[in-house]
């Protein structure tokens, strides 16, 4: 895989995001699913092509929008105490608080398209409720498993706009805020640098494609065959057009 990993920053340059080229998808697709798929650094270039197969693939991406959207649709709260149905109500659906009309879709997009979702409640242990949720890239999150525990621990990576902010102190008023409210994150600036996070606040949507892989497996690896076959099949209709008109 890694003799092919130069292309990747060639394909988009030269091809834009409009076209699959098949030659290359080809290649990249079944080394990883066929050789290395365990390994953090294929499986995210794995989701990488499953996330450029929804947004091009008309078919696809319209099926994924469908299954993230219906379960969800018509969702409601129902209590004898009207008070508490206001309350969750204006909490969990309104657009100036969690919002999870749009986040529940963010989810079901995350898990059909690349596996698995990873959301991040941050909890108000003051007033008693969640404040805020975020959907993690599933590239920054890794998986430590211990045969001393039944869970696995969970550990990320700061987002890059974050671990700039930590290195280079600017803007002056955000790195002030951090250091003010979370002056632990100075630790966990570096690239490498892993922080722990609790399986209470971090939680794995997971479509367990692999008994033994803790990482989920794309459902579009089964639409693959057929994706590249029909990308290949575009490209000589293309090439035949190209001849004759």
């Amino acid at each position: 895989m890694k003799r092919h990993a130069g292309q990747l920053k060639q394909l988009h340059q030269a091809h834009g995001v409009g076209k699959i080229p098949s030659y290359i998808l080809r290649q990249h697709l079944v080394d990883a699913v066929h050789d290395r798929l365990a390994t953090g650094e294929e499986l995210k270039k794995l989701r990488m092509w499953c996330r450029f197969i929804y947004r091009a693939h008309s078919t696809l991406g319209s099926v994924i929008d469908i299954f993230a959207t219906y379960p969800i649709l018509g969702m409601e709260f129902r209590c004898k105490d009207q008070k508490l149905v206001d309350f969750h109500t204006s909490l969990f659906l309104d657009d100036d608080q969690l919002n999870y009309g749009e986040f529940l879709v963010d989810i079901g997009r995350e898990y059909w398209t690349v596996g698995e979702a990873w959301p991040l409640g941050s909890f108000n242990e003051l007033l008693g409720v969640w404040e805020a949720d975020e959907l993690l890239n599933p590239d920054d999150v890794f998986i430590e498993r211990s045969p001393f525990l039944k869970e696995p621990r969970y550990t990320i990576r700061l987002p890059e706009t974050l671990r700039k902010v930590l290195r280079n102190g600017q803007p002056a008023w955000e790195y002030a805020q951090l250091m003010r409210s979370y002056p632990e994150l100075r630790y966990y600036q570096a690239d490498d640098a892993r922080m722990p996070v609790s399986s209470i606040l971090l939680y794995q949507y997971r479509h367990k494609g692999d008994t033994f892989n803790p990482r989920g497996v794309p459902r579009l690896m089964r639409a693959l065959r057929p994706a590249i076959q029909e990308e290949m099949l575009n490209a000589a209709q293309d090439a035949i057009a190209d001849r004759l008109y």
